[in-house]
């Protein structure tokens, strides 16, 4: 009968040992679900930031490329106005060289 007893506590502790490794076994694989949850909450917002950082960008771009057309009509139009200025002071000397010939001319006579 005492073999018997210690056959059957043998057993009851390997049973015991069985439970507690099978715990931490149910234990980690909740850790290990929790945590490759965490990793793909983490891995959505970094991938949501990327777009929000690649809209960002593209948005900046498009805002630069309008901006430097913008500058550059304003260069043109400058350049055209300044063109235009130089024809009227062109016109101008023109007449003043004419007016001033004809008054050294009209004493000269």
């Amino acid at each position: 009968m005492g073999e018997t007893n210690r056959e059957t506590e043998s057993l009851n502790s390997q049973i015991n040992s069985i439970q507690r490794i099978l715990s931490l076994l149910n234990n980690e694989t909740t850790l290990a679900e929790s945590e490759n949850t965490n990793m793909e909450a983490v891995f959505k917002q970094e991938v949501d930031f990327i777009n929000v950082k690649d809209k960002m960008m593209k948005e900046n771009d498009a805002k630069v490329l309008s901006d430097t057309q913008d500058m550059k009509a304003a260069a043109k139009n400058q350049v055209i106005f300044m063109g235009s200025t130089k024809q009227r002071q062109d016109t101008i000397l023109k007449g003043l060289n004419s007016q001033q010939k004809a008054v050294v001319k009209g004493l000269g006579d």
